[in-house]
């Protein structure tokens, strides 16, 4: 066993002790494998901080060049993906006048927070972790911006969705003052306060801390970012801990309000809201026509809404929640933690490149929006505008199983009402 140890100091502020260990491989031969352990030492603060990146790389790259070029590949299609759906979003709503709707302007601007993602932060770690072998050639600034934006993007998009939250919970269980409450202003506030929060967690803070290391050859090239324990913990409060447990409070409420219609509503009884919230105890039967048949529909549209939520709300925990577990716990939990970390971001990437899905697949305008734009932009390729417009209004996967009709009077039957909620 041979072991070469080598100190180099930087401006006596940083230490960084390289160990190159010679180890017998148990298949073949001898695997010489290089730990990078980045000890940082604040000699101003004094505090202890840990490190968010460590970089671990092999003298001999044992990591296959197939493997790599499979891994890019697949990481770029991600990036593609990402962006491709999330404008597809963007453009629906500019283009589409009945999508701009209070609720659909939510998700509009959660739409732009996942396409930083695509454009800026899915791109930065390609390079990083792929191209350059977790070398950073790109310098100071790329190396501070890479980390703000991701940190901003995250946070933007777990805010906007509990914005959106909120927006559903008013329009479900307030019906009747939801107008009133919601309007347009108020929407471009809670959307601005969701940004604001995001730029303050990210680029102030990291400002502060002065927490990105000064890339240097000394160092590796390295982008490392030292995360002090209070940092770690207040930021992963304000992106989402604190906005889940909100988002998690609203749609337990909301989803029990649902039910409640449901059985209500397959019983062939409604009870009547007073404004308030609580409910008449006297209870009018559904008819043909008129105000009941209005708000049925507008309840229809409206619980359709929110499944959808449900539906990015759910993708969105079971992408990022392991990501903010790591960071919080990254202090004490050390190399296994960096290793881990490495594969769990790109589990939070994936969830930027699936919403847009998750609407194609809930939101019937959002799925003809869709249909409409890819055929004008195949149409433009020259194929054919007559034989291209009646494939696409064929297309069961945008534009639904059957042609679009005028709504009939007559109230939903049983078998509607049963597949309309929850």
């Amino acid at each position: 066993m041979c072991l070469k140890l080598r100190i180099c100091w930087r401006l006596n502020i940083f230490s960084c002790i390289i160990c190159t260990v010679t180890l017998p491989h148990f298949t073949s031969g001898y695997h010489t494998v290089t730990w990078t352990l980045s000890v940082i030492a604040m000699a101003i603060t004094g505090n202890n901080n840990s490190l968010a990146v460590l970089d671990t790389t092999s003298d001999d790259d044992d990591l296959p060049a197939t493997v790599i070029v499979v891994a890019s590949v697949c990481a770029s299609g991600l990036a593609l993906v990402t962006v491709v759906g999330n404008l597809l979003v963007i453009t629906a709503y500019v283009k589409n006048k009945k999508l701009r709707s209070i609720a659909n302007s939510f998700l509009v601007s959660l739409a732009c927070a996942d396409l930083l993602v695509g454009i800026v932060v899915i791109p930065f770690y390609i390079s990083l972790e792929f191209v350059n072998r977790g070398n950073w050639y790109l310098g100071q600034w790329a190396c501070f911006f890479f980390f703000a934006f991701d940190v901003m993007a995250c946070t933007a998009s777990i805010l906007h969705l509990c914005v959106v939250s909120a927006d559903r919970y008013v329009a479900i269980v307030h019906p009747m003052t939801y107008p009133v409450k919601m309007t347009r202003r108020l929407a471009c506030v809670l959307m601005l306060v969701a940004w604001g929060l995001s730029l303050c967690v990210s680029f102030p803070w990291m400002l502060y801390w002065n927490t990105i290391i000064p890339v240097s050859p000394e160092l590796g090239n390295h982008c490392l970012l030292p995360s002090p324990v209070l940092y770690n913990v207040a930021s992963s409060g304000i992106s989402f801990f604190v906005p889940a447990t909100i988002i998690i409070v609203l749609y337990a409420k909301m989803f029990c309000v649902a039910w409640q219609h449901s059985r209500r509503v397959q019983k062939g009884r409604l009870q009547v809201g007073n404004g308030d919230g609580e409910p008449h105890q006297e209870a009018m039967r559904i008819h043909r026509g008129g105000r009941a048949q209005q708000a049925q529909t507008e309840l229809h549209r409206e619980y359709r809404a929110a499944k959808t939520v449900g539906l990015v709300v759910g993708a969105f925990m079971v992408c990022w929640l392991p990501v903010f577990i790591i960071i919080v716990i990254n202090p004490w939990c050390g190399e296994a933690c960096k290793e881990l970390r490495s594969y769990i971001n790109w589990l939070g990437f994936i969830n930027s490149a699936v919403n847009p899905f998750i609407y194609a697949f809930t939101n019937l305008q959002f799925r003809e929006a869709f249909a409409s734009i890819v055929c004008f932009a195949r149409n433009r390729t020259g194929r054919g505008r007559n034989g291209l417009h009646s494939d696409c209004r064929q297309n069961r996967f945008f534009a639904g199983h059957a042609p679009q009709t005028r709504v009939s009077s007559s109230p939903p039957t049983k078998y509607q009402l049963k597949h309309i909620y929850f």
